[in-house]
Protein backbone atom coordinates (compact mmCIF):
# COMPACT_ATOMS: atom_id res chain seq x y z
CA UNK A 1 0.00 0.00 0.00
CA UNK A 2 1.51 3.26 -1.06
CA UNK A 3 -0.94 5.35 0.17
CA UNK A 4 -0.13 4.15 3.81
CA UNK A 5 3.69 4.58 3.07
CA UNK A 6 2.92 8.43 2.44
CA UNK A 7 0.96 8.72 4.92
CA UNK A 8 3.72 7.06 7.65
CA UNK A 9 6.47 9.56 5.57
CA UNK A 10 4.11 12.50 5.90
CA UNK A 11 3.82 12.00 9.93
CA UNK A 12 7.71 11.47 10.01
CA UNK A 13 8.41 14.89 8.23
CA UNK A 14 5.72 16.32 10.34
CA UNK A 15 7.25 15.00 13.24
CA UNK A 16 10.94 15.95 12.87
CA UNK A 17 10.39 18.68 11.42
CA UNK A 18 8.66 19.85 14.49
CA UNK A 19 11.40 18.95 16.80
CA UNK A 20 13.55 20.85 14.52
CA UNK A 21 11.07 23.76 14.91
CA UNK A 22 11.67 23.72 19.12
CA UNK A 23 15.43 23.49 18.94
CA UNK A 24 15.67 26.23 15.99
CA UNK A 25 13.15 28.60 17.87
CA UNK A 26 15.63 28.29 21.22
CA UNK A 27 18.95 28.73 19.50
CA UNK A 28 17.42 32.13 17.51
CA UNK A 29 15.72 33.25 21.01
CA UNK A 30 19.00 32.73 22.53
CA UNK A 31 21.42 34.20 19.69
CA UNK A 32 19.11 36.88 19.74
CA UNK A 33 19.52 38.06 23.21
CA UNK A 34 22.78 37.49 23.61
CA UNK A 35 23.54 39.88 20.51
CA UNK A 36 21.34 42.42 22.02
CA UNK A 37 22.86 42.09 25.44
CA UNK A 38 26.12 42.39 23.88
CA UNK A 39 25.62 45.39 21.08
CA UNK A 40 28.36 47.69 20.58
CA UNK A 41 26.91 51.58 20.75
CA UNK A 42 29.92 52.74 18.68
CA UNK A 43 28.31 49.82 16.03
CA UNK A 44 26.06 50.23 13.50
CA UNK A 45 22.35 51.49 13.53
CA UNK A 46 20.90 47.70 15.40
CA UNK A 47 23.59 48.17 17.49
CA UNK A 48 22.63 51.87 18.74
CA UNK A 49 19.22 50.81 18.92
CA UNK A 50 19.65 47.69 21.25
CA UNK A 51 22.06 49.92 23.23
CA UNK A 52 19.42 52.37 23.60
CA UNK A 53 16.60 49.93 24.86
CA UNK A 54 19.20 48.12 27.13
CA UNK A 55 19.33 51.24 28.85
CA UNK A 56 15.66 51.08 29.41
CA UNK A 57 14.98 48.28 31.59
CA UNK A 58 11.09 48.48 31.00
CA UNK A 59 11.86 47.72 27.44
CA UNK A 60 14.43 44.68 27.45
CA UNK A 61 11.66 43.04 29.70
CA UNK A 62 8.82 43.33 27.20
CA UNK A 63 11.40 42.25 24.46
CA UNK A 64 12.61 39.57 26.23
CA UNK A 65 8.60 38.82 27.10
CA UNK A 66 8.19 39.00 23.79
CA UNK A 67 10.47 36.80 23.19
CA UNK A 68 9.57 33.72 25.80
CA UNK A 69 5.86 33.93 24.87
CA UNK A 70 6.63 33.56 21.30
CA UNK A 71 8.82 30.57 21.68
CA UNK A 72 5.82 29.26 24.31
CA UNK A 73 3.41 29.37 21.40
CA UNK A 74 5.29 27.73 18.92
CA UNK A 75 6.70 25.06 20.94
CA UNK A 76 3.25 24.37 22.44
CA UNK A 77 2.12 24.02 18.49
CA UNK A 78 5.13 22.45 17.77
CA UNK A 79 4.22 19.52 20.91
CA UNK A 80 0.57 19.54 19.15
CA UNK A 81 2.16 18.37 15.83
CA UNK A 82 4.47 15.92 17.47
CA UNK A 83 1.89 14.42 18.56
CA UNK A 84 -0.73 14.21 16.17
CA UNK A 85 2.29 12.73 14.00
CA UNK A 86 2.90 9.87 16.51
CA UNK A 87 -0.81 9.26 16.49
CA UNK A 88 -0.64 8.94 12.70
CA UNK A 89 2.40 6.71 12.64
CA UNK A 90 0.31 4.39 14.70
CA UNK A 91 -3.01 4.64 13.22
CA UNK A 92 -1.34 4.50 9.65
CA UNK A 93 -3.53 1.85 8.16
CA UNK A 94 -6.91 3.42 8.70
CA UNK A 95 -9.30 6.61 9.88
CA UNK A 96 -7.64 8.57 6.32
CA UNK A 97 -10.37 11.21 7.62
CA UNK A 98 -8.22 12.35 10.97
CA UNK A 99 -5.19 12.64 8.23
CA UNK A 100 -7.24 14.96 5.97
CA UNK A 101 -8.13 16.63 8.56
CA UNK A 102 -4.99 17.69 10.91
CA UNK A 103 -3.24 18.32 7.28
CA UNK A 104 -5.20 21.05 5.60
CA UNK A 105 -4.83 22.85 9.07
CA UNK A 106 -1.13 21.87 9.73
CA UNK A 107 -0.91 23.17 5.61
CA UNK A 108 -2.19 26.89 6.25
CA UNK A 109 -0.19 27.32 9.61
CA UNK A 110 2.55 25.74 7.84
CA UNK A 111 2.60 28.08 4.56
CA UNK A 112 1.72 31.23 6.94
CA UNK A 113 5.03 30.34 8.45
CA UNK A 114 7.23 29.52 5.79
CA UNK A 115 6.22 33.23 4.26
CA UNK A 116 6.25 34.80 7.70
CA UNK A 117 10.19 33.20 8.52
CA UNK A 118 11.37 32.65 5.18
CA UNK A 119 14.38 31.36 3.93
CA UNK A 120 16.31 30.56 7.01
CA UNK A 121 17.18 26.96 8.69
CA UNK A 122 13.84 27.54 11.05
CA UNK A 123 12.06 28.42 8.14
CA UNK A 124 13.28 25.07 6.22
CA UNK A 125 11.94 23.21 9.42
CA UNK A 126 8.29 25.32 8.82
CA UNK A 127 8.49 23.95 5.35
CA UNK A 128 9.32 20.21 6.37
CA UNK A 129 6.82 19.83 9.01
CA UNK A 130 4.35 22.58 7.93
CA UNK A 131 4.58 21.91 3.95
CA UNK A 132 5.98 18.95 2.85
CA UNK A 133 4.54 16.66 5.53
CA UNK A 134 0.81 17.95 5.41
CA UNK A 135 0.99 17.92 1.54
CA UNK A 136 2.25 14.01 1.61
CA UNK A 137 -0.72 13.19 4.29
CA UNK A 138 -3.14 14.83 2.22
CA UNK A 139 -2.45 13.12 -0.70
CA UNK A 140 -1.74 9.97 1.35
CA UNK A 141 -5.19 9.93 2.35
CA UNK A 142 -6.69 11.10 -0.89
CA UNK A 143 -5.15 7.56 -2.26
CA UNK A 144 -5.91 5.49 0.73
CA UNK A 145 -9.65 6.56 -0.04
CA UNK A 146 -10.16 5.59 -3.30
CA UNK A 147 -8.33 2.41 -3.00
CA UNK A 148 -11.31 1.62 0.17
CA UNK A 149 -13.67 2.39 -2.29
Amino acid sequence: MKSARMIKSGAILLTIGSIGIIIMSIINLNETFSYMLNADPAGGMLEQHFSQMIQNKQAVILFMLMGYVSLAISSVFSVVKIIVGLLILKKAERSQNFYLIWSILFLIFGLYAVKTVGLTTLGFCHLVSGVIGPVLLIVGSIKMKREQE
